[in-house]
């Protein structure tokens, strides 16, 4: 699983700085099903790293790069609206929910914050 998630650019593995730990991973794949240059931002950590920042963190860095070295027009993603956590970090990177559990931020808007 890991050498499938490894075979290009849209998957970044998330790891502790000390020992080098994989606790997770970012995706950034580009949609195949918008117009321009809109990427969707995904993530899934292992549950005994919840509530530590760490997913905050890798998806700041995710979005810089998806915002500066990819040139993206905008982010585009979606959660379950139960997923309360979820919710609190799209909200939290500065996406706005567009529609229930619908998420979406702009080039703009990234590079306002």
């Amino acid at each position: 699983m890991v050498e499938w998630f490894a075979q290009g650019d849209s998957y970044l593995a998330v790891c502790l700085k000390a020992p080098g730990k994989p606790i997770g991973l970012v995706a950034i794949e580009r949609r195949k099903d918008q117009e321009g240059a809109i990427h969707n931002l995904g993530y899934v950590f292992h549950p005994c790293y919840h509530g530590h920042g760490y997913a905050t963190e890798a998806c700041r860095a995710a979005m810089d790069c998806v915002f500066g070295q990819l040139a993206a027009e905008g982010i585009l993603t979606g959660t379950h609206p139960d997923n309360e956590p979820s919710v609190r970090l799209l909200k939290k990177l500065g996406l706005k929910e567009i529609d229930q559990g619908e998420f979406a931020i702009s080039r703009e808007e990234w590079l306002a914050l």
